[in-house]
């Protein structure tokens, strides 16, 4: 929350099944989803490289790095609307909005795991 506070006024949203606390600002839009007392989800509507697919794909690949080494991520489905890429050894997964270029990572567990 000091994070979100630093860049606007989070703003609660959501139900008890998926809250979330949203900032908008001029440059972008970002919530993060609690999941207990961690952070579960983040998302980001962030505009840079909006303009160009070459961009988008550099985009993609600098948000990937911040959750973990690149060599460490994996797109395991791409259905032309969503990519959903996995990192098992950092624990996180990132469905890429291909259609309104949107980010959200979330906690990843492998099933049975």
């Amino acid at each position: 929350m000091v994070i979100l506070a630093r860049y606007g006024e989070p703003r609660e949203e959501g139900t008890d099944e998926e809250l979330c606390y949203r900032i908008v600002t001029a440059s972008f839009r970002m919530a993060i989803y609690p999941l207990g007392d961690v952070v579960g989800s983040v998302w980001y509507d962030d505009p840079a490289g909006r303009g160009f697919e070459t961009n988008r794909a550099q985009k993609v690949g600098a948000y990937l790095m911040r959750y973990g080494p690149i060599q460490n991520w994996e797109l395991r489905m791409d259905n032309g609307w969503m990519q959903y890429w996995f990192n098992p050894t950092d624990r996180a997964q990132m469905v890429y909005g291909v259609d309104k270029d949107v980010i959200r990572f979330n906690q990843y567990h492998e099933i049975g795991g």
